[in-house]
């Protein structure tokens, strides 16, 4: 909208002069990539009548991709492109400029870009949508000053905008039933989307929502902080936590729960297999247990996994912890976890196979990041034999060698993997008994595009203020990525048919008689939002 404005004034003002900032000079101009500023610009020269194109343009010779310009013959009119620099444009003089996706311009450069060209010209179109609560843009866009803000919102779009409606307690209230009301099919596919949002950590409750909204949202790829960046012009909810809040809060007070049995492991430091008394009893033991032992110190029968991240262990303040956690891949159930922060990689390598070996040769994926001492250890020395293995394409060549543990080189792996346990977590599929892990959820955010790790400075736990790496829910969540497929036993026990006639077939009729299903959307007519909220008065209730 803002480039037709320019060519407007391009072909109609003498010495018109505009400047377009992208964040990478490739995004500028190019003859083949219509997503460039430049490109859109010609291609709506193409599509005007030759009466309204300045006399004696010739784009060979008045378009310059290399020097990203375009220049009237006829009026001296320009459009010239730019990259992010500390110095667009500087000393030179413009009408206007259009900083396009500023919020997305590197850190500093955003800044700089701005400054450049405060002097440059009179106007500047800021346009963008918000990429976290810091920035030129955010604060251009949300502080007091002299900009005229203009806000295009989905919700005034007449495309999208149809049947918006707000979900309230047990209640639908539809905000424009002029425009039409929700049919039953309607009804139907709204109850099947709010299931997925739920389990996908969306926010349903007192948010203006209709089925194409709810369609964005479970797109695949599509994450509440990204909705709140492209859709919903949240700042702070494009950089909320990685993990929903009241989806780790729910889990917090449904799963968490103390240990019912804490020590220190005790184990053969040379062959790393775990012996009597297995497990010294401490309040302050690094290991944690879910599980009892049997009287022979075995675990009970399983297919357990175990994931772990590795630290520095050099101990003291700040610190990170080595995390081993221990999950029993037939219910979901976590039943185990090992964390300290004054363990050696090399000795943690040994703890790690003698607390596989203890649950039954246990799967073993271990974060290989910073792992490279422990690791060597488990291949070389111990032998570890249920190891997690990964596929690497050998360079220049096509082939595939397994090489030992998982790799979280990009932001993108570790997303998933936070994503996956979120959802297994919010479907109930994976139980995290560790109260300590659901609290450090939180300290992961989005900062500047990535995903950053804040750590905690009011526990009471050293290792998990450490900044560093290694921490509960990156093991956690390494444990949940063995099982993936969900638990192998479904937990939720198959109805007992009793009887005909039988006591106990008679009291199940007069409970499904009798039964207050409770299910929100189970309602025969729809309320209206218009207004002050109603109550059974209302005709629509």
């Amino acid at each position: 909208m803002y480039l037709l404005i320019f060519l407007r004034r391009w072909l109609r003002d003498p010495m018109f002069s505009a400047g377009l900032v992208t964040r990478t000079e490739a995004l500028v101009d190019s003859l083949r990539d219509p997503d460039t500023l430049m490109w859109k610009v010609v291609w709506e020269l193409d599509m005007l009548p030759c009466w309204m194109l300045p006399e004696g343009l010739d784009l060979a010779k008045n378009r310059n991709v290399s020097e990203h310009s375009l220049s009237n013959p006829d009026n001296g009119a320009s459009i010239v492109g730019y990259s992010a620099t500390g110095d667009v444009a500087r000393g030179g003089r413009k009408s206007v400029f259009a900083m396009d996706e500023l919020a997305a311009f590197k850190p500093g450069d955003d800044y700089a870009a701005l400054d450049s060209t405060q002097h440059v010209t009179n106007c500047r179109f800021l346009v963008s949508t918000f990429l976290g609560d810091a920035g030129a843009y955010y604060e251009s866009a949300t502080q007091d000053n002299n900009a005229v803000k203009v806000v295009m919102d989905w919700k005034d779009n007449p495309t999208q905008n149809s049947k918006l409606y707000r979900l309230l307690g047990t209640s639908i209230f539809e905000a424009n039933p002029e425009q039409g009301r929700l049919g039953v099919s309607e009804m139907k596919i709204i109850k099947e989307q709010h299931k997925k949002l739920r389990r996908r950590g969306f926010k349903t409750e007192n948010k203006l929502r209709n089925i194409w909204y709810n369609a964005q949202c479970l797109r695949p790829g599509a994450t509440p902080r990204g909705i709140a960046q492209e859709l919903d012009r949240d700042p702070k909810g494009s950089v909320a936590k990685v993990f929903d809040t009241e989806t780790i809060n729910e889990a917090k007070v449904k799963f968490a729960e103390m240990p019912l049995l804490r020590g220190n492991l005790v184990y053969d430091p040379e062959t790393a297999r775990v012996r009597a008394p297995y497990v010294t009893d401490s309040d302050a033991g690094d290991l944690k247990l879910w599980i009892h032992p049997g009287l022979d110190g075995e675990m009970p029968p399983g297919l357990y996994v175990v994931g772990a991240d590795v630290s520095a262990g050099t101990g003291g303040d700040f610190s990170s912890n080595s995390v081993a956690c221990v999950i029993d891949k037939m219910s979901g159930e976590q039943v185990a976890e090992w964390a300290s922060n004054c363990t050696p990689p090399i000795k943690f390598a040994y703890l790690l196979a003698a607390l596989g070996r203890w649950f039954h040769e246990a799967e073993l994926i271990v974060e290989a990041n910073f792992a490279g001492a422990a690791m060597k250890i488990l291949v070389e020395e111990i032998v570890y034999q249920n190891l997690y293995y990964r596929e690497v394409e050998i360079e220049g060549d096509h082939t595939k060698t397994a090489k030992a543990g998982y790799w979280l080189a990009k932001d993108e792996a570790k997303l998933r993997l936070f994503e996956t346990m979120q959802e297994a977590i919010a479907e109930e599929a994976f139980t995290p008994r560790s109260q300590a892990m659901l609290e450090e959820c939180p300290e992961y955010e989005y900062r500047g595009g990535k995903i950053v790790h804040v750590g905690s400075t009011r526990t009471d736990d050293e290792g998990s203020k450490g900044k560093a790496h290694g921490d509960r829910v990156i093991a956690a969540c390494l444990a949940w990525h063995l099982c993936e497929d969900g638990p192998l036993i479904d937990d939720e026990e198959a109805p007992v048919h009793a009887p005909p006639g039988s006591m106990a077939a008679r009291l199940q009729e007069y409970d499904e008689k009798n039964r207050q299903d409770g299910d929100p959307w189970e309602i025969t007519a729809i309320d209206v939002f218009d207004g002050p909220l109603v109550g059974a008065g209302d005709p629509w209730y």
